[in-house]
């Protein structure tokens, strides 16, 4: 065991000891096994370590995890998965290892080698920013693997569907399904109306910005009751989901009978409907594959006798996947503001506030339909004067939003917008006369007023800090 005592020397570690005696477990010899390689990979606490043992190098994947979410993974690998007959689409855990105080745990996995769909880790082990529809597309996207991988993702999602299992899992996992959207929104204006109260003092830039995310997540909550009909209509029923499903936990190697796929790090595995592993899965992959994947996993899903109600708005689906998981995001940043930690949550809720206004359909947008009368249908079947393009072009509008949402967003702005000229108008009547009135279409006489305004920055911020101080 000696020979061992380098194990992550120099990489602050916890619990390195006990990991120590679980490796040497592991080995034919402990007493001679020695490591010969050490590499940090892309994502914190994950290390690939290369020991010879009896003549033989063997490589093996260890992961520190919170004692939590080791446990989750750990009823993925051992319980969740073989109960359905797929133990080996998950990750080959070979030890466990728990820091004696209870800090944290070490996970023990084989090394399967740099087959995952995002290509090989970085040799440098620097940590990298990975959110779905603002990461690079998948580096590797081959035919075959891709369809492999898919049809094992198919595979899961249906045998977990309505499974007596899902109470487990999500006892131990997440709630992943329609509550995820509503409480993460809920909370989050919990908090932000909590850091009023609190009396923090908070730099008005930064006043602004959470004044921006409030704003963000009340229009979310407006939006919630079509949101969750459309889940409840087209979603599908519940199944387990990974959490986190992308192309660098999508394993996908060549073994002797043929390609196989294992499906790594289930840290936020839970239960909720298919439409949340999907958006993100997808939105790593180039724009131009991604409705070609999205065909592939139905197909996959409806020859194991899955059916899909006709005229589903994917777009939506995963839309409200995605501001689910930026609001939940949020959350978390918001609580740790509360705490006194004033730093790098707001670095983080800047990066979070830009991620809203880049969020984009993540599958081919379905095209409008035209009625006789000339009127156009939205998914809702909403009726339109105009193509529903009305809605994609305005700035108020998200991806795969109805129009009537759109609409409802850019009235909001507008009459916003018409707070502040009433406002500028008392602090300068002659220059906001001479600027005129905000136009009163919801649609985009607004945003066409605001940009004719070309407010100064001192009256915009003037006129702002009274709506915050109310």
């Amino acid at each position: 065991m000696e020979i061992l005592h380098h194990l992550l020397a120099g990489a602050g570690e916890v619990g390195v000891g006990e990991l120590r005696d679980a490796l040497g477990d592991l080995c034919t010899d402990a007493k001679t096994a020695r490591i010969i390689g050490q590499q940090k990979l892309r994502r914190p606490h994950i290390y690939r370590i290369k020991i010879e043992d009896d003549g033989a190098i063997r490589s093996v994947i260890v992961k520190r995890l919170s004692p939590e979410i080791a446990q989750r993974n750990e009823r993925v690998v051992r319980e969740w998965l073989p109960a359905v007959g797929l133990a080996d689409a998950g990750p080959p855990l070979l030890g466990v290892a728990a820091e004696r105080t209870g800090q944290c745990v070490w996970h023990i996995y084989r090394d399967l080698g740099d087959c995952s769909l995002a290509g090989a880790d970085p040799t440098d082990g620097v940590t990298e920013l990975d959110v779905g529809f603002l990461s690079k597309p998948a580096f590797d996207s081959d035919p075959e693997r891709l369809y492999d991988a898919v049809a094992t993702i198919a595979r899961i999602h249906a045998r977990f569907a309505e499974h007596p299992l899902l109470a487990e899992c999500r006892l131990f996992g997440r709630d992943l399904g329609s509550h995820l959207f509503t409480t993460t929104l809920r909370d989050g204006l919990l908090g932000l109306r909590a850091l009023d109260a609190i009396g923090i003092k908070i730099p008005y830039e930064r006043r602004v910005l959470l004044a921006r995310l409030r704003q963000r997540l009340e229009l979310l909550l407006q939006e919630q009751p079509h949101r969750m009909q459309l889940l409840a209509d087209f979603g599908g029923p519940e199944t387990l989901l990974h959490g986190d499903l992308s192309p660098k936990n999508t394993m996908v190697f060549r073994e002797a009978s043929g390609l196989h796929t294992r499906l790594i790090d289930w840290d936020y595995a839970g239960v909720g409907p298919i439409s949340y592993d999907l958006s993100n899965f997808l939105a790593h992959f180039p724009r131009a594959e991604r409705q070609s994947i999205l065909d592939a996993y139905i197909r996959c899903l409806e020859e194991l006798g899955w059916r899909f109600t006709p005229g589903a708005d994917w777009n939506l689906l995963f839309d409200t996947a995605e501001c689910a998981r930026l609001a939940n995001t949020v959350v978390w940043r918001v609580v740790a503001l509360t705490k006194g930690q004033t730093d790098w949550p707001f670095d983080d809720l800047v990066m979070l506030d830009e991620w809203f206004d880049k969020l984009e359909p993540v599958a081919t947008p379905i095209p409008p339909v035209q009625r006789v009368d000339g009127t156009f249908a939205d998914s809702f079947g909403l009726s339109s004067k105009r193509a529903p393009e009305i809605a994609s072009s305005s700035p108020f509008s998200g991806p795969g939003i109805p129009t009537r949402f759109a609409h409802a967003r850019a009235l909001s702005c507008a009459l916003f917008q018409k707070v502040l000229w009433a406002v500028g108008r008392r602090r300068n009547p002659s220059r906001m006369d001479q600027l005129g009135k905000p136009a009163p279409h919801a649609r985009g006489g607004a945003s066409r007023w605001f940009h004719r305004t070309r407010l100064s920055p001192r009256l915009f911020r003037s006129s702002f800090s009274v709506g915050l101080s109310h």
